[in-house]
This record gives C-alpha cells, structure tokens and sequence, in this order.
C-alpha cells in the first residue's frame, strides 16, 4: 500500500508502523477480555475505561472507545484532546474530522485504523453516541459473486459485553467513517 505524504509525515511522530503492530498485537491479545456481571464492569474493563480516558470509573460507561484509545497509550502514544470527552464515538469523530484523520473517498482502510458507527441503530453494539474497532487486518476476500471484496478484520469492545473479533465489509453504507489515528496522534 502506497502511503501518503501526510501518513509519512505522521509516522516520524509517536505512531510508526512498529507502534501499529504493537497495537494490532495488543488488541488481539485482549479478545476475550469479558464484562464481569455484564453491566460495562469488571477489573479489566475498569482498566480501560481508567487508562483510555483517563477518567475515574463511572458505572455503566459503554467503554468501546476507551479500548481503542487504551491500545494506543498502552504503547506510550500521547492522546491530544479532552480525555473525559474522548470516550464517546461522536468526540471522536469530531476530533478526527478537525484533524484531517477520517480518511478520503479514494484513501483505503488499514491496521491500526478505527471503523466509527455513529448513532445507536448503525452498529448492533452501538451506545447512544455510537460504536468504534480498531482494524487489526484487511483481507481482499473474492468470494462475494466473484468481486473482490475488501473485509475489515477488527478488534472491539463492548461487543457483546466482551472484546471481540469481528469483521466488516469496508464499503458497508452503516460506517460512518474511517479514521487514521495516526493523523491525530502523529
């Protein structure tokens, strides 16, 4: 994959490709991670929510963001922003927007990159301001009447009360949008 000027310029920050994978490997290592009582609690999503917000606990908080944002400071990447307001998917998106880090019509999807559903009906695991996953992978998959398909394999909270792997056709119409943290962060 061809990347752009900007991407370059990105990753002589604190999001290089080495960080990325780290990310992506981190992320993989957490499916599994459970809610304790199935009420967005428990040790380890406490844990995020503590880290990728750096906010105090507060019972019932959806935390799919704070797994997105958890995977990044885990790797020692500093998050601009109001970290409280972070936690919900519409600030992040409107931090990505400001930024310049929701990929163009032309730009495709890669590891490290967050899939953003905004509003509850766009995402089965939405809350009310919306649903993110990190991309760990993308997979051109032929096997949809035999056009190439490119599938977006992610890592995501809150999905079921757990971290999941799930995976999305890129050009599903429910995505809202496709950001390149690393345009925020870099």
């Amino acid at each position: 994959t061809q990347h752009s000027e900007r991407d370059l310029a990105a990753s002589k920050g604190p999001v290089t490709p080495a960080v990325i994978a780290k990310v992506c490997a981190w992320l993989r290592n957490e499916v599994g991670t459970t809610e304790a009582t199935g009420h967005n609690d428990g040790a380890r999503v406490e844990y995020y929510i503590a880290l990728g917000t750096k906010a105090a606990r507060e019972p019932g908080l959806s935390w799919c963001a704070a797994l997105a944002l958890t995977a990044y400071r885990e790797q020692g990447v500093d998050i601009p922003g109001n970290d409280w307001a972070m936690r919900r998917v519409s600030t992040l998106y409107e931090e990505a927007r400001k930024r310049g880090a929701v990929l163009g019509p032309d730009e495709e999807a890669r590891p490290g990159d967050w899939v953003l559903w905004l509003g509850r009906n766009a995402h089965a695991s939405a809350g009310p301001s919306g649903h993110v996953e990190t991309v760990v992978e993308v997979v051109a998959d032929n096997a949809f009447d035999h056009a190439v398909v490119t599938m977006l394999v992610c890592v995501g909270g809150n999905v079921g009360n757990a971290v999941k792997l799930t995976s999305h056709r890129e050009d599903d119409p429910r995505i809202t949008a496709i950001v390149r943290p690393a345009r925020m962060f870099g």
